[in-house]
């Protein structure tokens, strides 16, 4: 098969800011993260793989199974200079506040603004790939028919559209009697995550 490269490079910036006045403790802050997913797996993408199901086979050269080598539709020739460039890219501002309503009861208020872009921008040797956008029409049927493989944007964007999602967070802290040895914990929010290592 030979070597092949593999590198990710993650960027990540957090930071918050806390400060008190009167019964509140607020929290201001702001994630930023930056992936970058680099493979160059051509040394093995340009050699056919055979599969065998026992030695037998083997000698008697009779694969089960071959794949392999990744062809250029447009030469009909073996691909050369894959490469292939994930980028993705994440912000979310956020803010909180700790409000101490009375002296047994605290309610803690938040809301996060998730950012996630295009989700992510896909190159293949420098060029963007093109994605699958479906096309006019009343009905999904008829916007997959009248679909097409499309570039969208300069890097080749997984989405047409940024992807924003709010997520509130409430929850309260309760001193039953007063006097520190019984609380109750309850809360509620939204969380949102990316898909992890997926361009699309």
């Amino acid at each position: 098969m030979g070597p092949s490269g593999w590198v990710q490079n993650n960027w990540y910036a957090h930071d918050t800011l806390n400060f008190t006045r009167g019964k509140h403790t607020l929290r201001v802050g702001v994630d930023v993260d930056r992936l970058a997913d680099l493979d160059d797996f051509e040394n093995g993408d340009v050699r056919p793989y055979f599969y065998f199901l026992d030695l037998a086979d083997m000698a008697a050269d009779h694969p089960f199974y071959q794949s392999g080598p990744v062809m250029n539709p447009t030469t009909g020739l073996v691909a050369t200079n894959i490469y292939q460039q994930v980028h993705l890219s994440y912000v979310a501002p956020y803010v909180q506040d700790d409000w101490k309503v009375t002296s047994r009861l605290t309610l803690t208020l938040g809301l996060r603004f998730d950012d996630y872009g295009h989700l992510s921008s896909v190159k293949n040797s420098g060029s963007p790939i093109a994605f699958f956008t479906p096309g006019a029409g009343t009905t999904f049927q008829d916007q997959v028919t009248n679909g097409s493989m499309q570039v969208r944007g300069s890097d080749g964007i997984a989405t047409k559209n940024n992807q924003f999602r709010m997520a509130p967070r409430i929850g309260f802290a309760l001193d039953l009697f007063g006097n520190g040895t019984t609380a109750i914990h309850g809360g509620y929010g939204l969380f949102n995550n990316r898909s992890a290592s997926i361009p699309m």
